[in-house]
């Protein structure tokens, strides 16, 4: 994602429901659930029309989409307020939660997708060395948890902070989240194949010495 769609997304996604929301309750009294309800659809609306621009699905388009009209058709049969604060972490949640089972069976989902892209019989081989295995696993458990407690922190704001602080924080947050997992990723991805560089060049020194 471009800088560029970053601030729009914070935008679209942040600013405006929180200034929908602040907006329709000073001026015109609306109550928490009904405001929320009607600044929901900011996100859903910008999300289809994206859609409809590039003719064609957008991933992460799609996505927010679909966990909008899931939060209102919830919202429907409900009138908590919690239902539509959470939006988008129903898929995180649901990511999070496929990641870490898949790692506790021995079945990393990043592992089973490099191994579905690799086009190569050297590739498979280098992928289903255990060490490499390993490595993808660790990674996939902490994706996993990063996206389960994202969602558990967004309980806890939603518990503990006004409706308007959240819509305000809640895209922060996941990007924030988002950003430290992947930058820690390609920190711990490099430390590994250091380490395993080293590890690998021991025996080639001590026969150099042994021959000296």
């Amino acid at each position: 994602m471009s800088k560029k769609e970053l601030v729009f997304d914070l935008l679209v996604n942040g600013l405006l429901p929180w200034a929908g929301y602040v907006f329709l309750q000073s001026r015109y009294g609306w109550s928490d659930y009904h405001a929320l309800l009607a600044v929901t659809v900011i996100p859903g609306f910008f999300a289809l029309v994206g859609i409809v621009r590039k003719g064609r699905p957008d991933l992460i388009a799609t996505i927010s989409l679909i966990t909008i009209l899931l939060s209102l058709g919830l919202a429907a049969a409900s009138d908590d307020t919690r239902v539509l604060q959470i939006r988008e972490s129903y898929i995180t949640l649901i990511m999070g939660v496929v990641f870490v089972v898949s790692s506790l069976i021995g079945k990393p989902i990043l592992w089973l997708l490099a191994m579905h892209q690799a086009k190569t019989e050297e590739q498979k081989a280098a992928l289903s060395h255990p060490l490499r295995r390993k490595m993808l696993g660790t990674v996939n458990a902490v994706w996993g948890w990063s996206f389960v407690l994202e969602f558990a922190a967004k309980l806890w704001m939603i518990a503990k902070l006004p409706i308007a602080r959240v819509l305000a924080l809640s895209p922060i947050m996941f990007y924030g989240v988002t950003a430290i997992t992947f930058f820690w990723t390609l920190w711990w991805l490099k430390r590994q194949v250091r380490k395993q560089a080293l590890e690998a060049a021991k025996p080639s020194l001590g026969s150099l010495t042994k021959s000296d």
